[in-house]
C-alpha cells in the first residue's frame, strides 16, 4: 500500500510541475493558493495544489490531534514527497471535526497600524501604510536572493531587470493573497494582484522553472513570517496588557470590598455604630 500511494504521490509531483510550467493561467491561481499554506516548499505547495486546489490549512494527522482535532473517518490523504524522497501525508481542515479551530493571522486597521509600526524598526525607510510594508519586506527579501536565482537559471545581463521584477511581483503576489485573507485589508484597492511571469518564459529547463518557484516561495515566506512573528507579538503585547488591566481593576474591587467589609465590621447588627 505505501508503495502504491509513494508511486502514486511520485506522479503527481511530476505532473503538476509540468502542467504548472506549460500553463500560465495555472500558475496564477497557485500562487495565490500558495499563500495559505507558505511554510511548505514550493514543491510541496504544488503537490496540495495538484490534490486538493482549495485547501486552506494543512497539517499530518498527528499535527490536527495534538491541537484537539480529529481527522475524520474514511478521509484520504494529501501526499508531498520531500526534498529527501519521503512521503508526508497531510490533511486539510475541511477533512477534521473538533471544536477548537486554530487562529488565522489577519489584518484590520488597528492590527495593521499596530504591525506598520513595529516593522518600521526593521527597515531603513519609514513606511506609512501595509501597502508600501509590503512593498519594502518583500523588496528587501527578494534582493537578498535575485542574485543566487539570477546566477542558478542562468539568467544573461540584459534580462537581470526583466528578471528581478517578474521574481518580485511572483512573491508579492502570495503576500498579497495572504495578508488579504478574510481581512479587512485591500493592497491598493485590490484583493489580488496578477503576477509578471516574464521570469518563467527565461527558464529553460522545468528543472530551471523549479528553482525559480523555489526562491519566489522562499521570498513570499520569510515577509510572511515577519508578519507572523509582529503579529504574535503585537498580541502578546496585548494580552499582557489586559492582564495587567484584570489585575488592577481586581485590585480596585478588593479596595472596595476591604472598606465595605469595614463599615460594615465597624457596626452592630442593627446598623448602628458599634
Amino acid at each position: 500500500m505505501n508503495n502504491s500511494r509513494k508511486t502514486e504521490a511520485l506522479q503527481i509531483a511530476q505532473q503538476i510541475s509540468d502542467r504548472l510550467y506549460s500553463d500560465r493561467n495555472e500558475l496564477q491561481k497557485f500562487l495565490h493558493f500558495s499563500s495559505n499554506i507558505y511554510k511548505l516548499s514550493a514543491s510541496g505547495a504544488m503537490q496540495i495544489f495538484a490534490q486538493k486546489d482549495d485547501a486552506t490549512m494543512i497539517s499530518t494527522y498527528d499535527g490536527w490531534r495534538a491541537i484537539g482535532r480529529q481527522v475524520e473517518a474514511g478521509q484520504r490523504s494529501k501526499t508531498v514527497i520531500d526534498a529527501s524522497g519521503k512521503m508526508i501525508c497531510y490533511f486539510d481542515i475541511s477533512q477534521t471535526i473538533g471544536d477548537r479551530t486554530p487562529a488565522l493571522w489577519r489584518f484590520n486597521r488597528d492590527v495593521s497600524d499596530a504591525l506598520v509600526q513595529g516593522i518600521n524598526s526593521e527597515l531603513p525607510d519609514t513606511v506609512k501604510n501595509l501597502s508600501d510594508c509590503i512593498d519594502k519586506l518583500t523588496f528587501k527579501y527578494v534582493q537578498e536572493r535575485e542574485g543566487d536565482a539570477a546566477a542558478a537559471l542562468g539568467i544573461t545581463p540584459e534580462n537581470r531587470d526583466a528578471f528581478r521584477k517578474s521574481l518580485l511581483s511572483m512573491a508579492k503576489s502570495i503576500v498579497v493573497s495572504r495578508c488579504t485573507t478574510e481581512s479587512e485589508y485591500k493592497y491598493r484597492g485590490n484583493k489580488e494582484i496578477e503576477a509578471d511571469l516574464s521570469a518563467v518564459d527565461m527558464c529553460k529547463t522545468k528543472s530551471d522553472f523549479l528553482k525559480l518557484m523555489s526562491y519566489v516561495q522562499m521570498s513570499a515566506k520569510s515577509v510572511l513570517l515577519t508578519f507572523e512573528r509582529k503579529m504574535n507579538e503585537i498580541q502578546n503585547q496585548r494580552s499582557d496588557r489586559n492582564e495587567r488591566d484584570r489585575n488592577q481593576n481586581r485590585e480596585r474591587n478588593d479596595n472596595v470590598l476591604l472598606r465595605n467589609s469595614e463599615q460594615v465590621l465597624s457596626r452592630n447588627a442593627d446598623g448602628r455604630e458599634a
